[in-house]
């Protein structure tokens, strides 16, 4: 059965979330919290019905910075779920990951980020089994979001740069896979700026 992941994003919520991390001096870690649908297809014949694909379509509706470094982690990378527990609350229904602000850097996971995001989705998925939230969650359920941002070659401006993950898991191993994003509310207008620009 195929399994895929989307991701929607609101431009206004993602200029929001720009203009709130460009304005700290450390990295930043955070929460995303949103809506997930699934659409499931099916291959039908005469006799038999064929679960043939999911496609988990997240849709992101705000973000939640935390105040501080290792807010709910350590510097080795291990989660307090506790702390876990205090800052997600009954939030948790719509928790759909974690993300990453880092300045000036590539967009690649680094091994604690990785150890953090797959602590993250054991808590999820135990939090599930104890109060039954959502659908049974699966790894495609979960994303991981990295930024980072860096000055242009003429110092004039600020490139905001972005990455979604999400694990996919085959022959038992994990393997962290970027997923398609859509920004809406923003295509529309990267395109008619670029086609004003070329006329000058």
């Amino acid at each position: 059965m195929r399994e895929d992941v989307s991701l929607s994003l609101h431009g206004q919520t993602l200029a929001a979330l720009s203009y709130e991390i460009s304005n700290t001096d450390n990295d930043i870690d955070g929460f995303i919290f949103g809506r997930e649908d699934v659409d499931i297809s099916y291959s039908c014949t005469d006799n038999q019905t064929n679960l043939v694909g999911k496609k988990h379509l997240l849709n992101i509706r705000n973000f939640e910075v935390l105040k501080g470094s290792f807010t709910y982690y350590d510097q080795f990378g291990k989660v307090d779920e506790n702390k876990l527990e205090t800052l997600l609350g009954t939030r948790i229904n719509s928790f759909l990951g974690c993300f990453r602000w880092r300045r000036n850097s590539v967009l690649k996971l680094g091994i604690r980020e990785k150890f953090v995001f797959k602590q993250v989705m054991n808590y999820y998925e135990k939090r599930y089994s104890r109060d039954s939230i959502r659908p049974p969650p699966s790894s495609a359920s979960l994303v991981f979001g990295l930024f980072t941002s860096s000055l242009s070659s003429t110092c004039a401006t600020f490139t905001f740069d972005h990455l979604f993950l999400s694990v996919s898991q085959s022959n038992d191993k994990e393997k962290f896979l970027g997923i398609s994003t859509e920004i809406t509310n923003l295509d529309r207008m990267q395109l008619e700026y670029r086609k004003d620009k070329s006329s000058f």
